[in-house]
């Protein structure tokens, strides 16, 4: 097992003993000893390796764990720093900055992450562990710490071309705490609504730049499905954590709908914005704004479409 082994050297580097370490990895068994399935037994023998270099890291700088804790719901890769501030008081005050940085270095020096000046990224087997044992012991902070860094990380609105740049660094986070948090409780709206925001930079940006660079159809094709793929990731969670008629699933099966429309999947996107006008003036009533707005983008894919008169019947009311 390369992997164990590079974290037993790592731990071993800083004095202790090659007997000491397998007196510490002997004494901290993972929940079960023995699987017939060989993942199972590497993720088991992984964790009893990983433990005493958790520890150390704790005991090296205090937020250490919190910093892994908080990692294991987002992407491995590349996981930008800042999302950590929530794990003090004052980040901007330069003890607690300091705080962050040791135990960030002290992950790296034990070799659970790899750090550099704006990010720091994880084994994916690493975060499997670590979630798994918060969700052993119904621990909720790390992943209400996770959601509370990306909302305020993310840009509200993602419309906006001078947003793009942070949205896209941010988006496999989100997505990534979407699946880490498949039932997140008091969180769902929030999760939800994250999901909705990145649909929507989605959207703007890959449309945007296709634009911009007048690509060719069968590009035009490989861009686009980005956009649809998140949305539809975005209308499961929705419809499994809130309901069918929640206004932020039916935000997210417009936000679908949109996404069907620029790759050509003209039909697509009218039944579905026909069935979000429907449901939006059953729900809320035909002078809502939501439902008003519904109405308008309905018009515009049908003018856009060629159905002149369908668009005129939405415009005037008729």
């Amino acid at each position: 097992m390369p992997l164990a082994l590079e974290h037993a050297g790592a731990y071993c580097a800083d004095g202790v003993s090659f007997t000491e370490y397998h007196a510490q990895l002997t004494g901290l068994p993972a929940r079960e000893l023995f699987d017939t399935h060989p993942e199972v037994f590497y993720e088991q023998t992984v964790a009893s390796t990983w433990k005493p270099s958790i520890a150390a890291a704790t005991d090296a700088a205090a937020l250490a764990g919190d910093v892994l804790e908080l990692a294991a719901f987002l992407a491995p890769d590349a996981i930008p720093k800042e999302l950590f501030d929530v794990l003090v008081d004052a980040p901007g005050e330069i003890r607690e900055r300091k705080r962050l940085t040791d135990a960030c270095n002290a992950l790296a020096r034990y070799s659970l992450a790899t750090v550099d000046d704006a990010t720091i990224s994880l084994h994916r087997l690493l975060q499997k562990v670590i979630r798994d044992d918060l969700t052993d012991r119904d621990e909720a902070a790390p992943g209400a710490h996770a959601v509370a860094a990306i909302t305020d990380a993310f840009p509200a609105d993602t419309q906006l071309p001078a947003c793009w740049d942070a949205c896209e660094r941010l988006l496999a986070h989100v997505q990534a705490l979407a699946v880490a948090m498949p039932a997140p409780g008091e969180h769902a709206v929030t999760v939800v609504g994250l999901m909705n925001r990145a649909c929507v930079y989605l959207f703007h940006a890959d449309s945007g730049a296709l634009q911009r660079d007048d690509r060719a159809a069968s590009e035009h094709a490989a861009l686009m499905p980005r956009a649809v793929t998140l949305g539809q990731a975005a209308v499961e969670l929705a419809q499994r954590l809130l309901d069918a008629e929640h206004p932020d699933t039916l935000r997210a099966r417009a936000n679908l709908a949109s996404s069907y429309w620029q790759p050509g999947r003209t039909k697509d996107a009218i039944d579905l914005r026909e069935a979000v006008l429907a449901d939006r003036e059953r729900l809320l009533g035909a002078e809502h704004p939501d439902t008003l707005r519904a109405r308008a983008n309905l018009a515009h894919i049908y003018r856009a479409a060629g159905s002149l008169d369908e668009a005129k019947r939405l415009d005037t009311g008729a």
